[in-house]
């Protein structure tokens, strides 16, 4: 990993904001965020956070110890000076001496001691820097970093790796007992410089912005130097890289599928965005794929945005030339777990669904309710993982109802909308325990 450091772009930045009344050293805080924040493979949006301790008049006119800490929540690449709120740094040290604190104390002795009302909250990681005692901290969740600690051995792999120049802090939760966590390994070996924090990321200090930097950029390369020695290569499944499905075809029917039902009409929908290079083609015919998939992913980033497991689906079948014929029983799905894993093996139907979707009315089948009814019998087990297929592409609607005909059964599943030649028809698919993306 290089460093972007450029010391004539920090000293113009300290120059435009000291103009400002922004203090030196808060600038160069925000400079080193700033660049730390630009790299993916360091934080995502929102993660990771900073943080520089300066003292600063209060209403009075007496000089107060502040720490300027990361906004929750706020995005590292773009922030700015007012991201860093101040909160008094005397109050938070002492609550060093307490054996425990809870979630709620914490976030209330953190407002009551703010500088400013209409600031951002503080960061939930506060205490952690407050806690050490260098000038500036940087924190990341580096993905080079945690591709050692997320190991079952990363303990012992990150001491080989960093030696003493780090200190290694057990996993937990972010909050108090990290705080204290934290404070008491820098406390055992005060001259390392960083902490590496277990399944977490990677904490670095100095007693001026660029040192601190620096050492984070030092650090991780130390992690990608590792992980090369030990990096292997995807193995393709035959023929899904070679030909894979146009994106024109794919993308319609998966925003259909994922639409969600507002009611009068209305549908929230959702936004793709494709990632098709060489690298994604490969993983995502990798043959472990649905192994590595089950393990989570790497960074607490991840967790907030992308949630813990992604939603694999097989190759979806070609789009037809000419118009569909009837619609065939819709398909089941099952989740595994907490996620929706989906494999490209044949389904099990039950034949007395088959039959019972094959016999009815077209009235019957017009209404998106009808697709599933409180009498169906329950799916038969299916072997792990589970499977799934692409519904088939949807019929024209047919007639709708007469007033005569009897208002259909309450569903015990979802429905899932797709639009096709401008005409919106219905495709159902069983739901029960299903863990849809972003749910």
């Amino acid at each position: 990993m290089k460093s972007l450091w450029s010391p004539a772009e920090a000293e113009h930045l300290v120059a435009q904001w000291s103009a400002q009344g922004i203090d030196a050293e808060l600038a160069l805080s925000v400079y080193a965020t700033r660049l730390l924040g630009g790299d993916p493979t360091l934080v995502l949006h929102g993660g990771g956070n900073s943080s520089v301790k300066a003292t600063q008049p209060d209403l009075l006119g007496e000089p107060v110890a502040v720490l300027h800490i990361k906004g929750s929540g706020r995005d590292m690449a773009v922030i700015d000076p007012e991201g860093l709120p101040p909160v008094r740094l005397d109050a938070l040290r002492a609550l060093r001496r307490l054996e425990s604190l809870s979630d709620p104390e914490m976030v209330d002795v953190l407002g009551l001691n703010r500088l400013k009302s209409n600031s951002p909250a503080p960061s939930v990681e506060t205490l952690m820097h407050a806690f050490l005692p260098q000038r500036h901290v940087l924190h990341t969740h580096a993905t080079a970093v945690l591709a050692l600690t997320n190991q079952p051995d990363g303990a012992a792999i990150c001491r080989e790796v960093f030696g003493p120049r780090v200190g290694v802090v057990p996993y937990m939760m972010s909050g108090f007992a990290l705080a204290r966590a934290v404070a008491e390994t820098y406390e055992a070996d005060p001259t390392v410089e960083g902490l590496v924090l277990l399944k977490h990321g990677l904490v670095t200090f100095g007693d001026d912005a660029a040192t601190a930097y620096q050492r984070m950029i030092d650090l991780v390369t130390l992690a990608e130097q590792r992980l090369a020695q030990g990096r292997r290569s995807v193995v393709p499944v035959a023929g899904l890289v070679a030909d894979p499905v146009p994106a024109a075809a794919l993308a319609p029917r998966l925003r259909g599928l994922l639409a969600r039902d507002k009611g009068d009409g209305a549908f929230e929908r959702w936004l793709l965005d494709l990632r098709d290079d060489e690298a994604a083609r490969a993983l995502s015919a990798d043959a472990g794929l649905i192994l590595a998939i089950g393990r989570g992913v790497a960074t607490p980033d991840h967790v907030i945005r992308t949630k813990s497991w992604p939603l694999v689906l097989p190759p979806p079948p070609r789009a037809p030339t000419s118009m569909p014929g009837p619609r065939p029983p819709a398909p089941r799905s099952k989740s595994l777990n907490r996620a929706t894993t989906i494999t490209s093996s044949p389904i099990t139907t039950p034949r007395a669904a088959d039959e019972s979707n094959s016999t009815r009315s077209p009235a019957s089948r017009s209404s998106p309710a009808s697709a599933c009814s409180e009498s169906e019998p329950p799916p038969p087990p299916q072997r792990s993982p589970p499977t799934w297929r692409w519904p088939p592409l949807p019929a024209p609607p047919p007639p709708k109802a007469s007033a005569a005909t009897p208002p259909p059964p309450k569903p015990t599943c979802s429905t899932l909308n797709i639009g096709r030649w401008n005409r919106p028809s219905w495709v159902a698919a069983s739901t029960r325990n299903v863990r849809w993306p972003g749910r």
